[in-house]
């Protein structure tokens, strides 16, 4: 009698096949989803980036046109039939939750007596009356519901590192051309008539003074980048992103003042 030759495999032997195969499918998964979480996240940093030179350039390209009928131009010093309102800038705020809005400033000279120190900083923010022009706010969201934080440690650190919002407000000077950056933490105020946030302290807040805005991801696990604008920013080149293992040769310019311990996100 013959003894049939079961060449199959056995119910453990194809147990322990599906298992290895689900084991190998199941980190593959995870490396392509760490993967693909990482591109985002730097992604949404670039984007911020990006959003921030976006201002220069539109602060250079402004047209005044279309505001010499504007309601919202009521000059104290223009004679009749003539208006010397003008678009100044743009303001831009990041909330606390990632979300974006953009905003055209216009303003006119309420004073034609020179400031007193002569500075253009000190005319901007004595001289000038500021207000958003109606209907040129623009609303988005950072990407991949990122947002932003401070520093863990390091120059402009905080203990608690979240939750954080920034308020940026680009003018563009009447006399010299030149573009003047802004920053606050305070992003409540309309800017309506408020010049508060022009302030020539380059250490203070207000001012001019560095931001490094690091840039957390939505699901949390990935950070280590920022968006960093150097102090007294005068276009695009002085927006650059930053990583934590960057040397601090390659972060303060040369000649400047170090001040400080880099910021690590």
């Amino acid at each position: 009698m013959k003894r049939l030759n079961n060449s199959g495999f056995t119910i453990i032997e194809t147990t322990l096949v599906l298992a290895i195969s689900g084991a190998l499918i199941g980190a593959l998964m995870i490396g392509t989803w760490s993967s693909i979480n990482a591109q985002r996240y730097r992604d949404s940093v670039t984007s911020l980036e990006s959003l921030i030179k976006q201002q220069y350039s539109d602060v250079d390209n402004a047209i005044n046109g279309r505001l010499l009928n504007n309601n919202q131009c009521k000059s104290l010093v223009a004679g009749v039939g003539q208006s010397d309102c003008m678009i100044l800038g743009k303001y831009l705020k990041i909330d606390q939750d990632g979300g974006i809005s953009t905003s055209t400033v216009a303003g006119y000279r309420s004073d034609n007596t020179p400031a007193a120190d002569g500075k253009e900083i000190t005319a901007l923010s004595s001289k000038y009356i500021l207000f958003i022009v109606d209907g040129t706010t623009e609303t988005s969201q950072l990407e991949w519901g990122a947002k932003i934080a401070w520093p863990e440690s390091g120059l402009g650190y905080q203990i608690t590192t979240t939750p954080r919002s920034i308020a940026f407000l680009f003018l563009h000077s009447p006399t010299s051309s030149l573009i003047y950056t802004f920053s606050s933490s305070d992003i409540s105020t309309s800017l309506n008539g408020d010049t508060g946030m022009i302030n020539d302290d380059t250490n203070g807040d207000p001012g001019q003074s560095i931001r490094n805005i690091c840039v957390y991801s939505g699901d949390g696990f990935n950070k280590g980048l920022s968006v960093w604008v150097d102090a007294t920013a005068f276009d695009a080149s002085a927006v650059q992103i930053h990583s934590n293992d960057m040397n601090p040769a390659d972060i303060y310019e040369a000649g400047s003042a170090f001040i400080g311990n880099p910021p690590k996100c």
